[in-house]
């Protein structure tokens, strides 16, 4: 059993911060190039908190990305 500290605020490793956070910068820009100035505004806040607090910003990025998809789909 190691003694290394579990990790709960899902920051994990630095590059999959940056991945994610990347991530998060390019689904925002695309948000802005459509025109959906609201969604990019939340993409672009999710992106300022993403290096602290990991898990919020994947819980905010899957929302908009399951809005997206419902939106699709009906």
């Amino acid at each position: 059993m190691s003694n290394e500290p579990i990790d709960l605020a899902g920051t994990g490793s630095n590059t999959l911060t940056r991945l994610n956070l990347a991530s998060i910068l390019v689904q925002a820009g695309n948000a802005l190039r459509k025109g959906n100035r609201k969604q990019a505004a939340l993409l672009f806040g999710a992106a300022t908190i993403a290096p602290r607090y990991g898990a919020a910003s994947h819980l905010l990025q899957g929302g908009i990305t399951l809005n997206n998809l419902r939106k699709r789909l009906t």
